[in-house]
Parts: structure tokens; sequence; C-alpha cells
């Protein structure tokens, strides 16, 4: 009741709810934390982003929507912040993710390190955020590969009768690396038309 209350707030006044909205920001209910973080950045608040900054940088759990946000409205430092959690195995795919949403043509390169990753899980949402970040279509026959019977899953050492839980990228295509790599699309700036939609441009995000 009080998250709903509180998500309402952003339609009102800054000059009347931020300094409430602000005193929220450390509520012990998550539902409200979360609620009156995102009206604060929406009203550009400094110690919003603080806070967002400070669970995304610190908190090992923060999640993949959280780092595409701080990515969204963040500059070239926190990009290379965020850059530097894919060094983190446990938070990588999350990442790889929220660059996506930099816009950021400077991390096409870190990107496309990653097409080649052991994990299809990584391949693919690298693909995806360079799909963002430049505007080339992931969905392109160029940039996919054909889909096989017997496609590769990164669980083949399970048993056969165990039930294997799907990951949301899992619908997203396996990349073909080469013409990722070539300089045309290495270098073009992101101009998906207005109003444009495909699984691409909706963005599938890690769990």
């Amino acid at each position: 009741m009080v998250g709903a209350a509180v998500r309402t707030c952003v339609f009102g006044e800054p000059n009347v709810y931020l300094q409430t909205l602000e005193g929220l920001l450390y509520a012990d209910s998550a539902v409200v934390r979360a609620a009156a973080l995102i009206a604060a950045l929406a009203w550009g608040s400094p110690l919003g982003a603080s806070v967002l900054q400070r669970i995304v940088l610190d908190d090992p759990d923060a999640s993949a929507q959280w780092l595409a946000l701080y990515c969204a409205l963040g500059g070239r430092r926190e990009h290379e912040r965020l850059l530097a959690l894919l060094a983190d195995p446990t938070r990588r795919a999350r990442a790889l993710f929220a660059v996506g949403f930099s816009g950021n043509a400077m991390l096409v390169d870190p990107l496309l390190t990653f097409l080649t990753s052991a994990h299809a899980r990584e391949r693919k949402l690298s693909a995806q955020s360079l799909s963002m970040i430049t505007g080339l279509d992931i969905l392109d026959a160029q940039f996919a590969l054909a889909e096989q019977d017997d496609a590769e899953d990164d669980s083949d050492d399970l048993d056969a009768d165990e039930d294997v839980e799907l990951e949301p990228e899992d619908d997203l295509p396996e990349p073909n690396t080469r013409p990722f790599a070539k300089p045309a699309a290495r270098g073009r700036p992101a101009q998906r038309p207005r109003g444009a939609c495909s699984r691409a441009s909706l963005s599938i995000a890690p769990a």
C-alpha cells in the first residue's frame, strides 16, 4: 500500500514530496525503498543517484534492472565502473545486459570479446547489448546462426531426467560472430527507428 502511494508521488511536485521520498530511500520495506528510488531518480535527486550507485557497486545481488538504470542514467565514468563488473562471473550476465543501455559506442569492443564466450548465455546477452548500442538487428539472418535441433546447452552434464529451468535470454538467437566484428558494425551509432519493436529492442533481462 505504501509502495503504491510512493509510486504515485512521481506525478506530484518535487518541492512538496522529494524530501519525504528521500527519507523513504532507507525504509525497512524493500518495495518502498525501490519505489522511492525510482521516483527520486525521476526528479534528478543526487541522493537517489548516490543510493543507486551504492546498490549497483556494493550489492552482489543487485538486479539487472538496477544495473541497467545506472548505466542508462550515467556517463562514461559510470559505464567504466559497470564494465569492471564483467570481471565477476557471478555478476557478468547482469552487467552484459545492462551495458546495452549505455548508448556508448566505446563499449562495443569490450562486448565483442564475450561473443566468443564458452557460455551461450554470455554470447547472447553481449550480442543483445551490441544490438542496442549499434542499432544492428540480432534477429537478422546475417547476425544470427541458424537454430539447430541439438542446440547447445550449458548444462550438458545434467542428468537427462532432471528438470532444467530455462532463463529468459535462452529465447535470444545464437549470434554469428563474424558480421559483428566488421568495422562497419563496430562503429555504427544506434539508429533504430522510433517505434521499432523486436525481441532485440525489447531487451531480455537475465534473471
